[in-house]
């Protein structure tokens, strides 16, 4: 295996890689959320009639239950972020 002298702390870009939801951000998802519910009645409704409205709505509020217990107070640690730099301090072949 061919080693390196990279190292991310180091060599790496100088900013914070990593970040979290605010209040707002989480509350734009809900109402993202809320829009398809009321989109999923209309289209199961449409396609599959009395019995799509319930099961394409149901299936999206669990899928939005799951999303939101999901959800991590804070993302970030981007591996090509984190890896980007060291092409160039790769020797050249």
């Amino acid at each position: 295996m061919y080693r390196t002298t990279f190292d991310p702390r180091v060599h790496g870009f100088a900013f914070v890689n990593s970040w979290r939801f605010e209040p707002l951000e989480r509350e734009r998802l809900r109402e993202l959320f809320a829009d398809y519910l009321k989109w999923g009645t209309v289209f199961g409704a449409a396609t599959f009639g009395l019995a799509g409205a319930l099961w394409v709505p149901l299936g999206l509020l669990a899928l939005r239950k799951t999303v939101e217990g999901e959800l991590a107070e804070g993302y970030g640690l981007c591996g090509g972020m984190a890896s980007r730099p060291k092409p160039i301090r790769l020797p050249s072949t």
